[in-house]
């Protein structure tokens, strides 16, 4: 699956993509966050979340799928979903996570956040999902847009916390077909 148009594949990632995916997942988190949070935290939050060898553990469990966006052999864009628990505003029984969807800033605007999306909606139905939910931070007005263009609509809100910082995640959903 991919766009050779604008060079990029998509696939599944798999535990050789651990490393390459731990360095992604902390530049784009990074690049998207600095602005609006403090250093340490951001720290923090990484040295937490974006171990190669959590992800290895992540990219094995069957309730979660990863795609990642190849680009000549590097890694530009990820999206993950997860058939876990959900918060208690998402109300559809067989909701499946979002959990993070991220391209690289250079990549940004050409189609692959989209492309992204897609690849996740079909991973969610081949989980079982019948709907997709997500938490946006508040200030995330660009993604918060790109959701809603999207079809996803806010049912509430959750906390989020990052590094010490507790911030407000919007709750959104979207019904799959």
């Amino acid at each position: 699956m991919g766009d050779g148009d604008i060079g990029f594949v998509l696939r599944l990632a798999t535990v050789e993509d651990a490393d390459g995916l731990a360095v992604l997942a902390t530049r784009t988190f990074v690049e998207t966050y600095a602005a609006g949070n403090d250093p340490a935290d951001l720290a923090a939050y990484v040295a937490a979340n974006f171990r190669a060898d959590d992800l290895v553990g992540h990219l094995q469990d069957p309730t979660r799928r990863c795609m990642v966006a190849d680009s000549g052999g590097a890694l530009v864009g990820y999206v993950s979903v997860h058939s876990g628990s959900r918060p208690d505003p998402v109300t559809h029984p067989s909701a499946i996570e979002l959990s993070r969807l991220y391209v690289e800033s250079a990549w940004q605007g050409r189609g692959l956040g989209s492309a992204l999306l897609g690849a996740a909606i079909g991973e969610a139905l081949a989980l079982g999902g019948k709907a997709l939910w997500l938490g946006v931070w508040e200030r995330n007005e660009r993604a918060i847009a790109f959701y809603r263009r999207h079809g996803f609509e806010q049912v509430g809100v959750h906390t989020f916390t990052v590094g010490v910082d507790v911030q407000l995640d919007h709750l959104m959903v979207r019904t799959l077909a």
